[in-house]
């Protein structure tokens, strides 16, 4: 019986990209079964070129900016596929990308969830080949800024996919589905897809990395635009205040939220070593609006234990 794959998009102000990231879905060599494009409000002219040139696609429309993980619920919640292949805007596929991962998923019962080998938008550089967690607790794309070598070439368990182009199982993300939210919603965007990928960690779900399946990704070009040196600077440096501050406050939420205390504890020197960085970047910038950080931040740690509480 044929999987059937749904794909659903999450846009804003895609223009550039888009075109790129739909024809290669079109000239995938497994068959999709729909193709779900969710438009957060976009300004430029997405919209027109999705109805001149890609008709075939569903577009949903919302009338403000919800971001990636609200948006992104909204476009599974109305697939119908056994698989989804989850994606921004700001990348294209390999003509067997979609064929590759779901061979890679069918070698054990408990792989909800793949990846490929996610190259720079001109392939030389490695933008992710999945990701891990380092001391810090924070999410790392393996092989970031390196040249492709054969060392990426291995097909192997990872934590978890990232949230550029990954491939899900329905039936996992309805298993750890909080409410009617895949995504968490009160992330937002930034760490929404480790916090998917932890949930599933701890109900025992694995994600597998198919180094066949080749992505092409413009880092930053979601939330920075074209013109961002994405492999000269860490993302964050270039980030906007509004969203380094959603970054950091994310990072605490999905930390509590989902990490064993125990390991809060045994890592809290690495945790402590690579925040006061965040911290004092943000001070750096505007001291007062770090105070305000300071207040959300609370206040969202206190929203993790109440989730924590209700979801375990």
């Amino acid at each position: 019986m044929r999987k059937k794959v749904s794909v659903v998009v999450v846009s804003y102000n895609g223009e550039r990209f888009l075109p790129h990231l739909l024809n290669s879905l079109k000239s995938q060599s497994y068959p999709l079964e729909e193709i779900i494009l969710v438009d957060n409000a976009s300004q430029d002219n997405s919209l027109q070129i999705l109805k001149k040139y890609f008709p075939h696609v569903k577009v949903l429309k919302n009338s403000y900016n919800m971001l990636y993980g609200p948006a992104m619920n909204r476009g599974i919640s109305l697939s119908r596929g056994d698989y989804l292949l989850c994606l921004n805007h700001d990348l294209y596929l390999d003509k067997y990308f979609v064929e590759y991962l779901l061979k890679a998923m069918d070698t054990h019962p408990r792989i909800g969830m793949a990846c490929g080998k996610v190259l720079s938008w001109d392939g030389q550089y490695i933008d992710s080949c999945g990701q891990t967690l380092s001391l810090s607790r924070k999410p790392v794309d393996i092989g970031f800024g390196e040249r492709d070598r054969e060392k990426f070439d291995r097909k192997r368990y990872v934590w978890g996919p990232g949230g550029v182009a990954p491939l899900f199982k329905r039936v996992m993300l309805e298993e750890i589905k909080e409410g009617e939210n895949y995504f968490d919603e009160e992330l937002g965007i930034f760490y929404e897809d480790l916090d998917l990928a932890w949930r599933a960690s701890r109900k025992g779900w694995r994600c597998i990395f198919e180094p066949k399946a080749i992505a092409y990704h413009f880092r930053g070009g979601a939330t920075l635009g074209m013109n961002y040196p994405r492999y000269r600077r860490p993302l964050f440096l270039g980030l906007p205040y509004s969203l380094k501050e959603r970054v950091v406050i994310n990072r605490y939420y999905t930390l509590v939220k989902n990490e064993e205390l125990i390991n809060l504890f045994l890592y809290s020197p690495f945790i402590f070593s690579y925040d006061l960085k965040l911290w004092l970047v943000l001070f750096a910038e505007s001291p007062w609006g770090s105070l305000k950080v300071l207040y959300k931040t609370w206040k969202s740690i206190k929203n993790a234990f109440r989730k924590r509480k209700i979801y375990g």
